[in-house]
Order: structure tokens, then C-alpha cells, then sequence
């Protein structure tokens, strides 16, 4: 891991009736030990870790300074508005593990080329609160992993059809299980047909619009199955004597998905209140989490050399 950056966003959504004053706490370093709120404008926290901001931006309709003095977000939100409150950056932990683990490799030997990407979902996080310790899985989803295609290659991954030219899709190859197992111990079938992309999960295809092999995993882990399980996508193909070797390709895959809870900066909303209002008590308030993750992964290259030797007696 060479370099890696946080930010955080605060969007806002409020259904309001006049001119009530919102005011938000979060998990700010400098606010610790001095929050002074009511028991029900307290909201259900995942973790008791306090973190520092560092470039704050906020919206016109935020009352600075009164942020700078006693750390709270005040604000009189606008009636059906989805705005963005604040945002601000932090220093990620160093040394953590991965959500998710990818790696590429292309594999070229002569005119023979082999595309291989594993995705590994990493183990249960940590959940703290006061002196106690807790594990719970938080997945990875709407997982898309893309590999870039020299442009001489592109049409090996088109394929003609009733009406027009499409993408070749990935046949879904689990690991572990055998298909036409019986009619392959009878002798009927005697070897299975290589298709040109294979996945072991979700669906892959070349997507003009990236110029790169898609791989779109809905979830990882998938639902009832643990961390640390491999999942593999393998294409093969081979160059004519016609296609072109590029000269050089691209370094980096680009990896993106997202986590229902803000894992990487640790960011809460502590608490919520609503100032100002004629029935402040019934007013419904809810949190959603949702981390969104780029990867920038580096593409390991190998390279054979077939060297023929033609000997004479």
C-alpha cells in the first residue's frame, strides 16, 4: 500500500414544517467529554472511537462559529432538500487490512495470453465499545473490478449476434464442482470446451465505456459463507499472426466497491436534536452509513519466451 486518502461527505434530507434549527454532533476529537445532549436526541453508535477533522468545508446554511466554540453542526435546513452539509478529510489507520483483496496478473508466453484476477474478502472487523470487544462481518458490495484491454484486442471480446455485435460473457465456473460429471465417467463427453472468459462469481464482460473486462460481484462475502475465500476470473485467449503486441500497457486496475457502515474514517453521528420546533418529540430521525472504496492496483506482468531450437544431424 503506497498511498491511501479519506474523505468524508455529510448530506442532509429534511421534511420540515417552519424554521426549526437542526444541530448534529459527531465523534470529534475535541468534543469528548464535554457533550451535553438529551437521552432521545442520542443515536445508536457502531463504535466509541473519537477522530480529528482536518480540512473542514461546510454549507452556507451552517453556523460556523458556533462549530468552532463547541463543536456542534448548527443549521436550519431547507424543506425537502438533499444538500451536502460538510466535509472534511482524516488520516486512515496505517497497517490495516484491506476490506478487499485483489490481485492481477497477465500472463503472456508467445501468442498465448492469460488474464487471471483473485478477490478476497478480508475477515470480520472489530467492534469496540467502552472496554468491550466484539467481531461482526461487515460485507463489501457492488463490487467492480476492471482490467484494462489494449485497444488491438478489443474485438476478440465482441461477438456477432441476431441484431448487432455484443460483448462475450463470463461462464460462471465454480470451484469444486464438475459439470456433466456422469456423462464424462461414461466416456460420452470426453473434455469440456474452454470458454474465453471464466468466473467463479458474478459477471463479467468488456465494457466499451471503460475500455477494460468488467467484473461485477453483487457481494463478498456472500451471504452464509466466510472471509478469506478466493474467488477467480480467468480469460485465455491467443493472437494470430495478425494482431499487434502493444508496446506497453496499462499498469493499474481499477477496483471500486462500497460497505454499509463508514469503516474507513470512523465517522458517527453522535446525536441529533431539533431546536425550535412546536413537537420536537415525534420528529423521525435516521442514519445511513455507506463507505464508498477505489482501489488503484497494480498489474503484475509475466512474460515467457518460447525459444526454439532447431537442431541438425
Amino acid at each position: 500500500l503506497s498511498d491511501q486518502k479519506a474523505r468524508v461527505r455529510l448530506f442532509c434530507l429534511a421534511f420540515v414544517s417552519g424554521s426549526p434549527i437542526l444541530e448534529i454532533g459527531l465523534n470529534d476529537r475535541r468534543r469528548q467529554g464535554k457533550e451535553i445532549v438529551r437521552r432521545k436526541d442520542i443515536l445508536p453508535m457502531y463504535t466509541e472511537r473519537w477522530i480529528r477533522f482536518e480540512n473542514l468545508e461546510f454549507h452556507n446554511t451552517v453556523e460556523k462559529e458556533i462549530f468552532e466554540k463547541e463543536q456542534i453542526i448548527r443549521l436550519s435546513p431547507p424543506d425537502g432538500c438533499f444538500f451536502e452539509v460538510m466535509r472534511f478529510r482524516v488520516r486512515p489507520p496505517k497497517n490495516r487490512e484491506k476490506p478487499l483483496t485483489v490481485k492481477c496478473v497477465m500472463k503472456i508466453a508467445g501468442s498465448k495470453v492469460e488474464i487471471r484476477i483473485e478477490a478476497m474478502a478480508a475477515a470480520q472487523t472489530e467492534k469496540t465499545k467502552g472496554d468491550f470487544s466484539s467481531k461482526r462481518q461487515v460485507p463489501c458490495e457492488d463490487i467492480q473490478i476492471r482490467f484494462p484491454v489494449p485497444e488491438a484486442w478489443i474485438y476478440l471480446f465482441r461477438e456477432e449476434r441476431r441484431w448487432g455485435v455484443g460483448s462475450v460473457h463470463a461462464k460462471v465456473r465454480r470451484p469444486g464442482k464438475v459439470k456433466n460429471l456422469k456423462d464424462r465417467l461414461m466416456g460420452t463427453v470426453h473434455n469440456v470446451e474452454n470458454s474465453l472468459i471464466e468466473a467463479g462469481i458474478g459477471e463479467a464482460k468488456y465494457e466499451h465505456v471503460f475500455r477494460a473486462l468488467v467484473w461485477r460481484i453483487p457481494r463478498l462475502p456472500e451471504k452464509f459463507h466466510a472471509a478469506y475465500r478466493e474467488h477467480l476470473l480467468r480469460c485465455r485467449f491467443e493472437l494470430s499472426s495478425f494482431d499487434l503486441m502493444p508496446e506497453t500497457f496499462a499498469p493499474t486496475c481499477d477496483v471500486e466497491f462500497t460497505m454499509p457502515l463508514a469503516m474507513i474514517s470512523n465517522t458517527v453521528v453522535r446525536s441529533v436534536s431539533v431546536e425550535q420546533h412546536d413537537d420536537s418529540d415525534r420528529v423521525e430521525k435516521f442514519v445511513r452509513y455507506v463507505a464508498k472504496c477505489t482501489y488503484k492496483v497494480c498489474i503484475s506482468f509475466i512474460l515467457l519466451k518460447i525459444l526454439l531450437y532447431l537442431i541438425n544431424f
